[in-house]
């Protein structure tokens, strides 16, 4: 199975295949690619002045620019938090001093694990 994201490889193969007039669907089966993914990345990348022609080195670059990238880790190393694994600050919300597996729940649950209303069956 290939990677998540189209290589600079697959979308030179791309470019190459469309020059010589093949299909959406003839080029993902040679570059082993989902036709949606050929179809997006045609439509994403063509270029905006003349005809539209797709151009693999552009189409990268803007590709890597619009990747998602990490996001800030929320328990950053060193912080209270991250230290003794409990929630010391009242502002911080939901977070409890024990380890969701260890948690008491106020609520009775019956065999399958759903909450069961204190005055009902």
């Amino acid at each position: 199975m290939p990677g998540k994201r189209l290589t600079l490889a697959e979308r030179e193969d791309i470019a190459d295949l469309r020059g010589h007039r093949l299909g959406v669907r003839q080029i993902a089966a040679r570059i082993g690619r989902d036709p949606a993914t050929v179809s997006r990345e045609l439509r994403r990348n063509a270029s905006g002045s003349g005809p539209p022609r797709y151009r693999p080195y552009p189409a990268h670059i803007q590709a890597t620019a619009r990747a998602r990238r990490n996001r800030p880790r929320k328990l950053i190393a060193g912080s209270p938090l991250r230290a003794d694994g409990a929630a010391t600050d009242p502002s911080l919300g939901r977070l409890q001093a024990r380890p969701c597996h260890l948690r008491v729940s106020s609520r009775p649950r019956d065999r399958r694990g759903v909450g069961r209303r204190a005055d009902g069956p």
